[in-house]
């Protein structure tokens, strides 16, 4: 278990060294992609990805993705944002700007009868997700979300303080 962020990150060199990316990034979007791949890296997720809200089937809205296949992102686009048991009950669950384990707002066994888990996490390799909804005055929020497969287990407490860093 990680006591501190810096751990979860490899130190306090490497932690100091994302946040300067993230800073950057705010600035230069092309600096994201390497922002969510060291995330990824750091809670052992298979993928990540920002986003704002999929309120235009027309449009994404994915500002960046690490690990992740962009032919995902078509159907859940599409389709699949429209039954996510998962943003919708995290939401209910958890405050804004916090850790949201999904696995503790849907428990597996009432994750695994949903469409949105066998039609679309499961096909594409996920099953387990953990992020943050970012509030942004006068826009739609933001969220950062990192899924990983079954056999990995959820993600725990000290995966989540990557979201607090």
């Amino acid at each position: 278990m990680y006591a501190n962020p810096e751990e979860l990150f490899g130190g306090t060199k490497r932690l100091l060294s994302l946040i300067d990316l993230i800073y950057s990034a705010v600035n230069d979007a092309a600096g994201w992609p390497g922002v969510l791949e060291q995330v990824s890296e750091a809670v052992g997720g298979r993928e990540t990805v920002l986003f704002t809200s999929f309120t235009d089937p027309a449009a994404t809205n994915v500002s960046s993705m690490a690990r992740m296949d962009p032919a995902a992102l078509a159907p859940y686009v599409e389709h699949y944002a429209s039954v996510n048991v998962l943003s919708k009950r995290c939401d209910a669950l958890y405050a804004d700007g916090t850790a949201r384990y999904a696995h503790r707002a849907v428990p597996d066994a009432e994750f695994e009868q949903t469409e949105f888990c066998n039609d679309y996490f499961h096909p594409h390799g996920m099953h387990y997700s953990v992020g943050i909804k970012i509030p942004l005055t006068g826009q739609a929020p933001a969220y950062l979300s990192c899924m990983r497969r079954k056999r990995e287990g959820g993600f725990e407490d000290a995966e989540g303080r990557c979201w607090r860093s």
